[in-house]
């Protein structure tokens, strides 16, 4: 008789369900109800430690400014979940038992996908930031805040004209395989000259843009985040690829974007910026100034989180009633910019485009 094997992820994952449904109930502390505590597993070392150290930027402009108001406050606990499942789970057990959180914030699909099982057993509030398109829908407690890969290919879509043959790169992960599926099916077969992955250790780049320039296309579409894929876009304009070169999100999100301030024909998508008034943009000014750190598109994604959470607590701090209060909102007002929320709990921002041209 044949036996399944069970995933090492998913005996990390119950086993941890195990020790946090022992150590809750023998360890309860009264709150304070006046304090809002999120929890926040973030990549904080590793390949992704920008996206990490973006985020917990974000976050703590958020707890200052909030925390500068006369009413509710939030408290931030970060742990490091080096960008792993497993890490990532044990960082959630903690934020659990010791720090009792109630909302969680996270990003990359393969984390927030691991801590789910967690999440509804606990029923805590939790905030993802990653496009995979398992992560809309989960529960009633679960809201992904980001871009989806049906949005972002809608995007650029809508961008180009209706007649020029372009090519697909893409990281062989869940986000790049996703966005390539939703670009096949809503684009014509002779549109598509090629469609070319490549996998996430890579670094060099040179054979992928050859590949590409090879194919002939008016214009390539990159999906894939990290700072490592700027190398791809230097590497087709050293192999003189003349036509447009357009990124999803994930380029500026993951910081790839700082050392391509001079490519030509860049076309990349971004979150429609905050329309900051007076008092907000001075207190962000002064932010930058004393913590020497940039507020950026990854860092605003964050703080926006932390706003709505905080925005919608008036009826209580309990993840329930937070997450009511924004379902009953579909468009969240974010210090006068916009969100909308979608019936599968998908947080959608406006998406802009960055051209980069030269004179």
């Amino acid at each position: 008789m044949k036996t399944r094997k069970i995933p090492a992820i998913a005996i990390v994952v119950i086993i941890t369900i195990g020790i946090i449904s022992y150590l809750h109930r023998g360890n309860e502390q009264k709150r304070d109800d006046a304090i809002i505590r999120i929890g926040a597993v973030l990549p904080l070392s590793g390949n992704l430690a920008q996206l990490g150290e973006s985020g917990k930027a974000g976050l703590l402009l958020a707890e200052e400014y909030i925390n500068s108001k006369n009413g509710k406050r939030i408290k931030i606990y970060f742990e490091d979940g080096k960008g792993n499942p497993t890490a990532s789970v044990n960082a959630t057990n903690k934020l659990i038992v010791v720090d009792k959180i109630d909302i969680m914030f996270s990003i990359i699909s393969a984390v927030e996908l691991s801590i789910v099982p967690i999440q509804e057993k606990y029923k805590f509030l939790m905030f993802s930031h990653s496009s995979h398109p398992e992560l809309s829908g989960v529960n009633n407690l679960f809201f992904r805040h980001s871009q989806t890969v049906q949005q972002e290919s809608d995007f650029i879509i809508s961008n180009m004209d209706d007649v020029s043959p372009i090519t697909l790169c893409y990281m062989q992960d869940d986000y790049g395989i996703a966005f390539e599926n939703e670009m096949r099916n809503k684009l014509r077969s002779d549109r598509i000259k090629a469609s070319i992955s490549f996998l996430s250790s890579e670094t060099n780049f040179s054979t992928i843009a050859h590949k590409i320039k090879d194919s002939q296309p008016d214009k390539v579409v990159i999906c894939a985040g990290g700072r490592n894929i700027s190398n791809l876009v230097k590497k087709l304009r050293e192999q003189n690829y003349g036509g447009e070169i357009i990124t999803t999100l994930a380029y500026i999100v993951s910081g790839a974007n700082a050392t391509t301030k001079d490519i030509n024909g860049l076309s990349m998508i971004d979150f429609k910026p905050i329309n900051m008034d007076k008092e907000f943009g001075d207190f962000v000014h002064r932010y930058e100034n004393d913590n020497g750190k940039k507020i950026g598109t990854a860092e605003l994604m964050f703080f926006d989180s932390a706003w709505i959470v905080y925005a919608n607590s008036v009826n209580g701090n309990a993840p329930n009633e937070i997450s009511s209060a924004i379902k009953k909102q579909t468009t969240q007002d974010i210090l006068g910019n916009f969100v909308t929320v979608t019936d599968t709990n998908d947080i959608l921002p406006e998406l802009i485009f960055i051209k980069q041209r030269k004179e």
